[in-house]
């Protein structure tokens, strides 16, 4: 007679959350960790004031 599988437990509803849970606490750790560190720098904000006009094809008189 072939052997029957072993039964297996079943995953409760919410393990997906706390695997997200943990994934987000990493993310914050991490950047928190390069916001405190001494080589951190304030960025610059990029010309988006340029792009905009580059963008812009036609001016209503």
């Amino acid at each position: 007679m072939a052997k029957r599988p072993t039964p297996k437990q079943r995953l409760s509803s919410d393990r997906g959350g706390k695997r997200y849970g943990a994934y987000l606490r990493k993310q914050w750790r991490r950047l928190r960790n390069r916001m405190n560190s001494p080589y951190a720098t304030f960025v610059e904000n990029k010309d988006s004031g340029d792009k905009a006009l580059e963008k812009i094809t036609k001016i209503k008189a």
